[in-house]
């Protein structure tokens, strides 16, 4: 074109000038010299790290080789899913979905009886586009896993395996128009109806009706284009008599794709990201569902007599167990949220390690860069060991168990409340180069957005923390005593810190007279509980580490700093409270200064490149240009 025939002569007529002399600047800082652990260390051997668990390696193996090389996935061959318009985006999730269902790596009957390894292959599919993890999730985690967790063998035997394979789409209709976080008040109806002559052949079947707009479901994951089949909660209502919400099997399409008679289907239309996933809205209209496909672990409807019965005593008891068999949808939206925080944050950390700035050679000369940074390295940390011990837990505990409930509700809102904060600090600290699509970390700002709000508001998901955790503590609760002489070089000073806001606040809770007027209290013990155990959680994996090592150096390190990070957060609790005067609490920011530059290791950052290649993202995930070796390879000119 015409600027390969000028651009040439340009520089033949103007040649690059000089470089200008180097001017003395006052911005930068620059950082100690490194701690020895920087030169020593291998990532791999960091606790944080995707391989660390050593199980199902062969499946790992096998799902990042697919990801790389399948023309449908692969960089070379396909479409970035940004540049495509939002028709032609669904299609390239649907087909993606389908090709990875074909290599039979998702059995949904092992969401019940092996967790860890039903999670292994879906975690990877939040690196390549997260519409097409969502999609996954919707079909497999809460269609299928529903119907696993909550059905019978029968059920198994007769919906897992097209949904296995996706021969035939699910989702899952739960969400109502009005009705969000509140299940409990959902309003379409499922009534017994026992007249002979219907569609089931013991002549009993329920009939579901949305008996207002506001009981319209709606934000329906795959809905709009390609579910036939979705499990579907309403409230169940046999002989007039009000049972609570109960889990249905429903068929939505034919196996052509036609609506099913009674049911009426809208697409929600385009959304501020996440546009490869079909949300829909849907109502029911005098729609029959034979009384078999009542999802009946915690309550059944004989089909020859209709008698209702559940091994349940109360209705409370009964929603509640039916509640908890849904945690893996709240498990896999943090741990999705964890991973995408690791990608944007070693994306910029590699940008900042190789981009010069101001005469200095890196950007992490700069304390501002390392805080940003070296805090949310810090945090994300915290949080992968704190997924990592939930899914050690849901090894031992059934998912109904409350304390599981309390760990994966933390877990998921103080995950995706982090990615938020952390994506976008990675954002800014990229620059322009952020902002740009290919680079990776804008789609994941846009696109993951949602996670604060689906699969439980993080809001009220923290509130349900809190009372947890008022209610664990029981009645007879003694004043926290208050830290004597807070060290704030020393990790296990500080977490007696963060332990005393967590006791205190709970004591503060339990003693409240208005518990609405003190709901923001609830937000911040949920914080603090998840402060005081990703500490803690820190400091076991220092304690297991081999002693002297440079695991075990780094780690500390990176416990002080998240201790010291998530104290000055909080100061003004701290020295109203008592355990920080005021000149001890002024000298904590120079503190978290000094610790953010230890982690940071020098001022080309080479710690926290460390530290960052220990998440163990597969490189083939890592197509940003600017993470490459030389961060001008953006330009294509």
């Amino acid at each position: 074109g015409v600027w390969e025939e000028v651009e040439p002569a340009l520089h033949a007529t103007f040649p690059p000038a000089a470089p200008p002399p180097p001017r003395p600047l006052t911005m930068a800082t620059p950082s100690p010299p490194p701690p020895s652990w920087v030169l020593t260390l291998d990532p791999a051997t960091l606790p944080v790290h995707l391989l660390h668990a050593d199980t199902h390696l062969r499946t790992r193996a096998d799902v990042v080789s697919f990801l790389a090389t399948d023309p449908l996935f692969s960089k070379a061959t396909s479409t970035p899913h940004y540049t495509l318009n939002m028709p032609a985006h669904r299609d390239q999730v649907l087909a993606r979905l389908a090709a990875f269902a074909s290599h039979g790596w998702v059995d949904c009957g092992e969401l019940v009886t092996n967790f860890d390894k039903y999670m292994t292959p879906i975690r990877y599919l939040s690196f390549i586009d997260y519409s097409l993890a969502i999609k996954a999730g919707v079909h497999f985690t809460l269609c299928g896993g529903t119907i696993a967790k909550l059905g019978s063998e029968a059920h198994r035997e007769k919906y897992l395996p097209a949904i296995n394979s996706c021969a035939t789409p699910g989702c899952f209709a739960m969400t109502e128009l009005g009705h969000g976080s509140d299940v409990m008040g959902i309003e379409t109806r499922a009534d017994l109806d026992t007249r002979a002559g219907n569609a089931s052949s013991s002549g009993r079947v329920f009939v579901l009706n949305t008996p207002s707009k506001a009981a319209v479901k709606w934000w329906i994951g795959g809905a709009a284009l390609h579910a036939k089949v979705s499990t579907v909660f309403a409230q169940l209502y046999v002989d007039g008599d009000w049972k609570g919400p109960h889990a249905f099997v429903v068929r939505l399409r034919d196996d052509a794709g036609n609506v099913m008679p009674g049911i009426r289907i809208r697409d929600n239309g385009h959304k501020m990201g996440l546009n490869g996933v079909d949300n829909g809205e849907i109502e029911f209209h005098n729609v029959q569902v034979p009384v078999n496909d009542l999802l009946d672990r915690h309550a059944r409807v004989d089909p020859s007599t209709g008698a209702y019965s559940s091994p349940h005593k109360t209705l409370s008891a009964r929603f509640g167990a039916t509640m908890g068999g849904l945690t893996a949808g709240r498990v896999l939206i943090g741990v999705s949220a964890i991973d995408a925080t690791k990608l944007g944050l070693l994306v910029a950390v590699r940008y900042a390690h190789n981009r010069p700035q101001f005469n200095q050679p890196s950007l992490f000369g700069f304390a501002t860069h390392r805080r940003r940074l070296a805090i949310g390295t810090a945090r994300v940390y915290a949080l992968e060991l704190m997924s990592q011990n939930l899914l050690g837990e849901l090894k031992t505990r059934s998912d109904t168990d409350p304390y599981i409930h309390l760990l994966s509700s933390a877990m998921k809102a103080a995950a995706t409340w982090t990615r938020l904060d952390v994506l976008q600090n990675c954002r800014e600290c990229c620059g322009g180069q952020g902002f740009l699509a290919e680079n990776q970390i804008g789609p994941l700002l846009n696109d993951m957005n949602v996670d604060v709000t689906f699969e439980g508001d993080n809001t009220v998901l923290m509130h349900t923390v809190a009372k947890s955790l008022v209610k664990l503590a029981g009645p007879a609760q003694k004043t926290p005593l208050i830290p004597d002489d807070v060290d704030l070089d020393s990790p296990d000073s500080l977490l007696a810190l963060l332990a005393f806001r967590e006791q205190t606040l709970i004591q503060m809770l339990a003693r409240s007279t208005d518990p609405d007027a003190d709901l923001d209290l609830a937000t911040h013990l949920g914080w603090a509980f998840t402060d005081r155990l990703g500490l803690q959680l820190l400091l076991d994996a220092v304690a297991a580490a081999p002693a002297g090592s440079p695991a075990a150096a780094a780690l500390r390190d990176v416990a002080t700093l998240f201790g010291l990070a998530r104290a000055e957060a909080q100061l003004g609790f701290y020295i109203i409270a008592g355990p920080l005067s005021v000149e001890k609490a002024d000298g904590v920011r120079a503190k978290v200064n000094e610790a953010c530059a230890r982690v940071t290791g020098g001022d080309a950052g080479e710690g926290l490149c460390k530290l960052v290649e220990g998440f163990g993202v597969p490189e083939v995930f890592v197509s940003a240009p600017i993470a490459g070796n030389d961060w001008r390879a953006v330009s294509k000119l």
